[in-house]
């Protein structure tokens, strides 16, 4: 019997992981979180918008239940919201629910996968230093081998369970927990491995951006926008001022937010810079909490003054974190989005080597 070709696969990454924790719950959270509430507010926030997000991913789940070149991959937690939500998705699905059976042990996935497995990481490890002229952390490095090691057990599932892709032409959807961390790593790594030719469709309303106050409150206004070299654009509208409240600024609610992100890339891959040609007084750049970057002066930073050279993200593992740009309040979502869009995408030099 010939495999079953799907044409749509979405990858759910660690979701609903607040679920469990209620806000008065402050062992459990330093148990998980290693640090309670990072900001006030934090926990209950987060799980207010996982019990959202749940209903959000049940009524994907049956919509892809009448779909059957579609299946949904899921990245477990092994926390209470995320294994109901493979319970709910195995029911609704059958075979085409497939959850990963690897963790984040590197040495039992390696055991796993075998000495094959090892001595690609091996390569990937030295064409990585090869092409920075520098080595790679121990940190990305991990995060990439677990990138490998999910996405081999996720094909091997597909093929035992009688499905196929085509790394042409299959539409791949992502959403899940930690906008720019493992919502961000794994899925830019994982769309390298698995060979396709087309980024992951990262969707914000069916994320949580738990380590942003300033995400938390906005909405996704455009998405997935591609500019070259696979770089893709998001913009966001701010809800509230959060912690900006204590800090001196102008009333930045309903103001478009941008960020850039890469989307594919492995780690032996060039790592990429936008610069845009912003006018002048027309952004400033705020950090996740929406506080401005120059926030060490004592002082709300003054908007841009020329041009913006911006981080493509490719998430919080790897050295490359995703700039993060306000719209001053008399810019236009149309002349921010236009001017985002022509910004010019140039790969990150590499770091000069010292000389003793």
């Amino acid at each position: 019997m010939q495999p079953k070709v799907l044409n749509r696969l979405y990858l759910c990454v660690h979701a609903l992981s607040w679920i469990e924790i209620a806000p008065a719950d402050q062992r459990r959270r330093e148990l998980l979180w290693g640090g309670g509430e990072h900001w006030p507010g934090r926990t209950a926030a987060c799980r207010e918008l996982d019990l959202v997000l749940r209903r959000k991913k049940q009524r994907l789940i049956r919509d892809i239940a009448d779909n059957d070149d579609e299946a949904f991959l899921i990245l477990p937690t092994g926390l209470r919201g995320n294994r109901e939500l493979i319970e709910f998705a195995r029911a609704h699905l059958g075979p085409r629910c497939l959850v990963c059976r690897l963790g984040g042990d590197l040495a039992e996935n390696r055991r796993a996968l075998g000495s094959e497995f090892s001595r690609g990481l091996e390569a990937d490890r030295a064409a990585a230093a090869a092409a920075r002229d520098a080595p790679v952390s121990a940190y990305e490095l991990a995060a990439w081998e677990r990138s490998k090691a999910w996405a081999a057990d996720l094909d091997c599932q597909l093929a035992a369970a009688g499905y196929r892709y085509d790394p042409e032409s299959v539409e791949f959807v992502t959403f899940g927990a930690n906008w720019v961390g493992c919502g961000a790593t794994y899925p830019i790594q994982m769309a390298r491995v698995f060979g396709l030719a087309r980024a992951m469709q990262r969707r914000f309303e069916l994320s949580n951006p738990d380590w942003s106050p300033l995400l938390l409150a906005a909405e996704p206004v455009q998405q997935n926008l591609a500019l070259a070299d696979r770089v893709l654009l998001y913009i966001f509208r701010n809800g509230h001022l959060g912690p900006m409240a204590a800090t001196p600024s102008p009333d930045v609610r309903g103001r478009y937010l941008a960020q850039y992100w890469e989307g594919i890339r492995g780690i032996m891959d060039p790592a990429h810079l936008v610069t845009v040609d912003f006018p002048a007084g027309s952004v400033r750049e705020v950090d996740l909490f929406g506080v401005e970057v120059a926030r060490a002066r004592g002082l709300w930073a003054e908007p841009n003054r020329g041009p913006v050279t911006m981080s493509v993200g490719s998430g919080v593992f790897t050295p490359y974190h995703s700039t993060l740009v306000m719209a001053e309040e008399h810019l236009s979502l149309e002349q921010f989005r236009d001017t985002l869009l022509a910004g010019t995408v140039a790969e990150r030099p590499r770091p000069e080597r010292k000389v003793d």
